[in-house]
């Protein structure tokens, strides 16, 4: 038996690493107020910042800028009555989205491409006259490449800063699990299995050998790489890139190809359509290979850490949780005041899978020992 951890963003937040969307857009944004007020003109593919005035008072009011509270400063410029002289504008509907979405501290921001991507489709269908759709569809997709280097930048300048200021070597972020955190109810239906068939031998095997994996692969769907390359019984696969990397460029983008708006995409044989659907990044490089190799080679079980199992990575994972050597799948889940988001995951993972019987004999019960804390500092051992 072998394990795939899928790592996600929580195992990022979970070592100081804000590497989630709505830090970055918050980022982005202060950074642009910041080069506004120094420059008195801000302008790119996503905002533009500028006086209202055109003869400009000696005396200006400037805002206190203070990146914690930079949607409310924002809103501020958005007001009709505002006491700013001053227009802050997005140059999309896309981007008015991401950062409406980012103020409630949730955004996804390739959920939201594909939903204008599909916008645009369906201005085909219904042939509006009035838009350009081929410049449209150019602008959007423009702005998304636009936001993946920004990302890109944010992400490399966040890594660096937390390996310069950590105490903590990066090998050493990880540390083993205790044995009984590595049960999980689905080894113990195989542990029972195992003794059953080997119960008649005169010297049986040692059964508690079991209970460790033969080969582990760490799927990393971050951006930032905070592991060592283990070698051994252990691989570490970036499956959506590496950050200033040309060979292993990150890939950013929408990633369900079972939806049927993306089947008519397909169809429309517009190639603008297709340069953000994560499934063509992948060919770029070995890594998409690497996972398939690993989980055709042997039953394996799914360890989820700080990944939400959201639709804009389903066809890859529903294309591991629904291989015939998928076993189980153990949800390590993240508790803050009371409430936890185990649930959330699980939903996720029910709109991923199509077989839903295989569901729920593959995804273990929610157990004490599944809390994120205990796998926030994974494995570095096996």
């Amino acid at each position: 038996m072998n394990r795939l951890i899928i790592v996600g963003n929580g195992f990022d937040k979970a070592h100081g690493l804000d590497s989630d969307y709505y830090s970055f857009i918050k980022d982005y944004l202060y950074n642009a107020i910041v080069s506004f007020i120094e420059k008195k003109h801000y302008d790119d593919l996503l905002i533009s910042i500028a006086y209202k005035s055109i003869s400009l008072p000696r005396q200006i009011y400037i805002p206190n800028i203070d990146k914690e509270n930079v949607f409310n400063t924002v809103k501020e410029f958005l007001q009709k009555n505002s006491k700013y002289d001053i227009e802050f504008k997005c140059k999309s509907d896309f981007f008015t989205e991401i950062c409406v979405d980012a103020e409630k501290k949730w955004v996804d921001i390739e959920r939201i491409y594909y939903k204008y991507l599909i916008k645009l489709f369906d201005n085909i269908k219904t042939k509006q006259k009035n838009i350009d759709i081929t410049l449209a569809l150019q602008f959007l997709n423009q702005q998304m490449n636009y936001l993946k280097e920004l990302l890109e930048e944010y992400l490399y300048k966040l890594q660096q800063e937390k390996y310069k200021k950590s105490t903590i070597n990066r090998d050493r972020l990880f540390i083993q699990f205790d044995k009984e955190s590595l049960l999980s109810h689905t080894w113990n239906d195989l542990l029972k299995q195992h003794q059953e068939n080997t119960k008649k031998e005169s010297n049986p095997k040692n059964i508690d050998e079991r209970i460790y994996p033969e080969k582990v692969m760490i799927l990393n769907f971050n951006y930032t790489f905070p592991f060592k390359e283990y070698g051994g019984n252990c691989d570490v696969v970036n499956v959506h890139g590496q950050l200033n990397s040309r060979n292993y460029p990150m890939v950013f983008g929408y990633g369900d190809e079972r939806d049927e708006k993306y089947l008519e995409l397909e169809k429309s044989g517009i190639d603008e359509f297709l340069v953000n659907i994560k499934s063509f990044a992948y060919f770029q490089n070995k890594n998409y290979d690497e996972l398939l190799g690993f989980i055709e080679q042997n039953d394996f079980e799914v360890w989820i850490a700080g990944h939400s199992c959201g639709l804009s990575d389903k066809t890859l994972l529903a294309q591991i949780f629904e291989h015939q050597f998928c076993k189980s799948v153990r949800v390590f889940y993240h508790e803050h005041e009371g409430a936890d988001n185990y649930n959330e995951i699980v939903y996720n993972i029910a709109r991923v899978m199509s077989n839903k019987i295989k569901m729920r004999g593959i995804v273990t019960p929610k157990h004490e020992y599944n809390r994120f804390g205990a796998v926030a500092g994974i494995i570095r051992k096996f």
